[in-house]
């Protein structure tokens, strides 16, 4: 899945189904779009969300970040 929010529109989201578990990559960018190294980037679980079932990953020189294993189910992603 792919999120990107550039400006004022909203976020496109792709999304590919496969029978394995669920991986997200992406891109963190600072107020300038330019990439943002070391964002702390958190997905939560939408049902289970007072356990500590959330992923966390940490966004590279280059702002990129990758969160792996994810099972089915509606999620919020935060940087």
């Amino acid at each position: 899945m792919e999120v990107v929010q550039r400006g004022p529109d909203p976020p496109t989201v792709n999304i590919v189904l496969s029978t394995n578990v669920g991986q997200i990559d992406g891109t963190v960018d600072d107020a300038r779009l330019l990439p943002f190294a070391g964002a702390q980037v958190v997905l939560i679980p939408e049902q289970f969300r007072d356990r500590a079932v959330h992923k966390t990953a940490a966004s590279d020189q280059e702002g990129r970040f990758t969160l792996r294993g994810i099972a089915p189910g509606n999620y919020k992603l935060y940087a």
